[in-house]
């Protein structure tokens, strides 16, 4: 790796049909560059290409990889071999790279759509495995592939007319056999998206009239939505169960009952809407900062010190402040103040005001001893802060209609403008 450039490079990882990356990762592109990283789109499959000239690789349109399998895996294992620093890690994309990990997060206790796994090489009787689960209209797909490559829906009486198909995608993958879920066609399938664990935006894809797929390439559409907080703890557990924490990871899924379902949990290569929160750029341009060694730190032992330290004040209190779980006492308690006042709009409110605790617990931490921590650790832990506690605060704003003052405001890029305010959407 070349140590003497005053920018670090990240190569942008894409394919032959898209050399120049597909358009939603140019803002990703700018907003690196904007805090001093160099991107470079890189052809996986270019074998011209040095990968060890790079500080991270970073896996985003490589949309052929399901149809070039075998030539993919190989690059991959390649990557992995030579120790590359990679994002997401080799671990979550070796463990991401097939859908049977779909069996490790049921296992985990993550609620999802219900789904039988077919071995490759296996002929299964499809209709007998559909009936035994009460299931007439369903969804094959297989373990390894994209973008609707090579997915049915059909009833269990039509088994029969994709019998060659389900026999061919068996001979190098596995198969995936879901419930069909009306939920998809009547309120459509929500995308949870999430930078180094922290919820960033939320959009809701849609299928064309008489369609099932989301996809754009079978028109269908997304918009930016709001989502329940119980939604994005549902999401955050599926992003906990991963064998790592990802710089990356959308969560599909659909609601079903008042519940999130997952349909899947994309920390490979998902399309991460950029384009429709404006902040998400500068987001995810920080989190891969995070990865290359720029104050980088492990967060679990910033958070070892801060936890060491309010044991040592509070004793078993401290449990309250662990950064994995809402702090379920003050938000019953600022709940039940609120509810005289805000009505239903009081758990979201306590919600938004708990679920930052362990970020403010490190900035309080700091604030009685600084000298505990050194430079890494306070950048990492500020940075954490300033990506997640705002967010909530500016959302439980949102929800009491109180003013938010911006005397440091940003532009939609995450720049300091002109001094204003603004009143938050009620």
């Amino acid at each position: 790796m070349n140590t003497s450039r005053t920018r670090p490079r990240v190569a942008l990882v894409t394919s032959d049909a898209l050399p120049h990356l597909y358009q939603d990762d140019l803002l990703l592109v700018t907003a690196l560059d904007k805090i001093g990283i160099e991107a470079v789109p890189a052809v996986w499959s270019d074998a011209s290409i040095d990968w060890q000239a790079f500080e991270a690789i970073v896996i985003r349109s490589p949309w052929d990889y399901f149809v070039r399998l075998e030539e993919f895996r190989n690059w991959l294992n390649a990557r992995i071999a030579s120790g590359a620093r990679l994002c997401n890690s080799g671990k979550i994309l070796e463990w991401n790279f097939d859908k049977r990990y779909l069996q490790d997060l049921a296992s985990a206790g993550v609620s999802l759509i219900p789904t039988i796994v077919v071995s490759q090489g296996d002929s299964p009787d499809i209709v007998a495995l559909a009936r035994a689960k009460g299931w007439e209209d369903i969804v094959v797909k297989p373990t390894i592939s994209g973008g609707g490559f090579r997915t049915h829906r059909f009833r269990v009486d039509d088994a029969d007319q994709y019998r060659d198909d389900i026999a061919e995608i068996l001979k190098d993958r596995g198969l995936l056999i879901q419930p069909f879920l009306p939920e998809i066609q009547s309120a459509g399938e929500l995308s949870l998206l999430f930078f180094d664990g922290e919820f960033s935006h939320a959009v809701c894809k849609r299928p064309a009239p008489g369609d099932y797929r989301v996809q754009f390439q079978f028109g269908g559409t997304s918009e930016t939505v709001e989502v329940r907080p119980e939604w994005i703890e549902g999401a955050r557990a599926c992003i906990e169960a991963a064998p790592d924490l990802p710089v990356y990871a959308r969560v599909d899924g659909v609601i079903q009952d008042g519940t999130f379902l997952l349909m899947e949990l994309e920390v490979f290569e998902p399309l991460m809407f950029l384009a429709q929160h404006p902040k998400a750029p500068a987001r995810f341009a920080r989190a891969i900062k995070g990865r290359l060694g720029m104050h980088r730190i492990a967060i679990e032992t910033v958070r070892q010190k801060v936890a060491a330290i309010y044991t040592e004040l509070v004793g078993e209190r401290a449990q309250r402040l662990d950064g994995s779980v809402i702090a379920e006492p003050a938000m019953s308690a600022i709940g039940s103040a609120l509810s005289e006042d805000y009505d239903e709009k009081a758990h979201d409110i306590a919600f938004h005001m708990a679920d930052w605790n362990a970020d403010a617990a490190f900035v309080v931490a700091v604030h009685l001893f600084p000298e505990r921590f050194t430079p890494d650790e306070i950048a990492a832990g500020v940075g954490l802060f300033l990506v997640h506690a705002p967010n909530h605060i500016r959302a439980a704003c949102s929800l009491t209609g109180e003013y938010v003052w911006e005397n440091f405001p940003e532009d939609d890029e995450g720049y300091q403008t002109e001094t204003s305010c603004h009143q938050p959407h009620t």
